[in-house]
């Protein structure tokens, strides 16, 4: 029963990467579409509040940035046994040419069991909340998911896979 627990907070945690605030596009803005893999590792319960801790990063690609790397953390709170929310959090995308897109997500992640194993599965909204370069006057924002298989799990943390796409609008307010 305590690992399936653990699990559930694991998985949830882990689509830390599929949730943001809501944002309202007034200027038109480009289109913004991102996809990231890579890799996640959680602490349970070792945050503020006994909030779980999250770091990813990872590579991809999408329209606007370019080949790109991500890297964030985030604090995660469970909401139920099997779902989490993230309460904290920054996210950086970082271009080939060094640009940074700095944003903040708000999303629920949950655990799921499917026949290749335990998942987090989440979905939220982003907001552009600042960058360097040509991102400098950057706002912005739109939806996010997360898939994310747990293959690692151990006595207050666990760690896996992770794929994040984002979509939305990013005007470079030029």
């Amino acid at each position: 029963m305590k690992k399936t627990a653990i699990t559930t907070t694991l998985l949830c945690g882990a689509s830390l990467l599929t949730s943001a605030p809501a944002f309202a596009d007034e200027g038109g803005g480009a289109t913004f579409d991102t996809e990231y893999t890579g890799t996640f590792t959680m602490s349970f319960g070792t945050g503020p509040g006994y909030t779980h801790e999250l770091d990813f990063s990872g590579s991809g690609q999408g329209t606007q940035i370019g080949l790109a790397d991500v890297d964030g953390s985030s604090l995660l709170q469970s909401i139920d046994a099997s779902c989490m929310e993230i309460v904290d959090d920054l996210i950086v995308m970082t271009a080939a040419n060094g640009d940074e897109v700095h944003v903040v997500a708000a999303a629920i992640d949950c655990l799921e069991f499917t026949a290749e194993g335990p998942r987090i599965v989440g979905s939220g909204t982003w907001e552009v909340i600042g960058g360097t370069g040509r991102f400098a006057d950057a706002t912005g924002g739109g939806t996010q998911t997360t898939v994310a298989p747990i293959y690692v799990l151990g006595a207050g943390s666990g760690s896996g896979v992770f794929t994040l796409n984002f979509e939305g609008v990013i005007d470079h307010g030029e």
